[in-house]
């Protein structure tokens, strides 16, 4: 549901940008900075709520007797594969979230400010640089944790 509102929200900005007279830098923060600040939160308090109840769990499972606990290694493992997924989103986003907020608290470090301009360029080519390898990397993470997608991928990829 939230994939969809973002969908709606940024074709919204979108149209806004393409058939509105004036700037279309006014509605750049409104299309793509905050969104994803909303999902670099979202997706922080999510990871963060994730590792307290997975201690919380395993805590629990301690006290029981061990013939009860035979399923507690896959979802650990299934748990751990997560949160260094999110972690290595959350890790990668930093620097997008701070040109969005040094953008925020100081309006002339932008694209167009009369000052910082290359220092934004900079910052702007690290930020998809890091969400680049971000995202090249899950497969790999996915590849080396996951038995069951190792096997759809290699079934899927490596025919003969």
């Amino acid at each position: 549901m939230l994939v969809c509102v973002l969908a709606i929200f940024e074709t919204i900005f979108a149209g806004l940008i393409l058939f509105t007279t004036g700037p279309p830098y006014a509605y750049m923060n409104w299309c793509f900075s905050y969104p994803s600040m909303i999902c670099f939160l979202l997706v922080s308090a999510s990871t963060v709520f994730l590792v307290v109840r997975l201690k919380a769990n395993l805590s629990w499972r301690s006290r029981l007797p061990n013939q009860l606990i035979c399923s507690s290694a896959k979802e650990i493992k299934a748990s751990r594969s997560v949160i260094l997924i999110c972690w290595m989103f959350i890790i990668s986003f930093i620097p997008n979230i701070f040109l969005v907020t040094a953008a925020l608290v100081y309006p002339e470090f932008t694209l167009q400010g009369p000052y910082y301009k290359w220092l934004v360029h900079i910052l702007a080519a690290f930020a998809m640089l890091f969400q680049m390898i971000s995202s090249s990397v899950n497969v790999f993470v996915y590849y080396s944790m996951s038995t069951r997608f190792r096997e759809v991928f290699i079934e899927t990829f490596c025919r003969k």
